[in-house]
């Protein structure tokens, strides 16, 4: 169960320490109820790639996800059936001054659609719910905002 909040924010932030950096590229295969995406993860730091299937349930701060590690093959022939190209995500984590993990994306950069996003994931709705980010980059709390949700966003940006 995955159980996060997200953020919308101006830029990476400057004053946090910089965990990971990963570039993202990230299609869609379904993007009703249930929604199925498949992702390539290249680790700037030492040019590894995993290649990801991730199957997601309904919901905002709580729904059900499954993750499989798959092939560079099946990967590359999944990209050839979308048929479209892929939403490309600058990735980085960051450490909070409360200890958590703070995930920021910049997403498809340079194009007339990119946003910056930070999510947060939590063990229980509750943390979730009473959790407040006080960073200067926040423009606002997007946890309930389907507009974007990243399904909603490929939909929009990709047809």
């Amino acid at each position: 169960m995955e159980i996060e909040r997200k953020w919308l924010l101006k830029c990476f932030p400057n004053t946090l320490e910089l965990l990971e950096e990963v570039e993202v590229s990230q299609g869609y295969l379904s993007t009703e109820e249930t929604e199925v995406r498949i992702r390539e993860y290249t680790h700037t730091d030492t040019n590894h790639i995993d290649y990801l299937l991730t199957v997601k349930g309904s919901g905002d701060v709580e729904r059900p996800e499954a993750e499989e590690y798959v092939s560079k093959s099946f990967f590359e022939e999944v990209v050839e059936i979308i048929g479209k190209p892929l939403i490309h995500k600058d990735f980085r984590k960051y450490r909070l001054p409360d200890g958590r993990v703070l995930e920021v994306c910049h997403v498809d950069a340079g194009t007339k659609h990119e946003f910056h996003y930070a999510e947060i994931e939590f063990d229980n709705i509750e943390e979730a719910e009473s959790y407040q980010l006080e960073i200067p980059e926040i423009i606002e709390d997007i946890t309930y905002n389907k507009h974007y949700k990243m399904k909603n966003y490929w939909r929009r940006t990709r047809g």
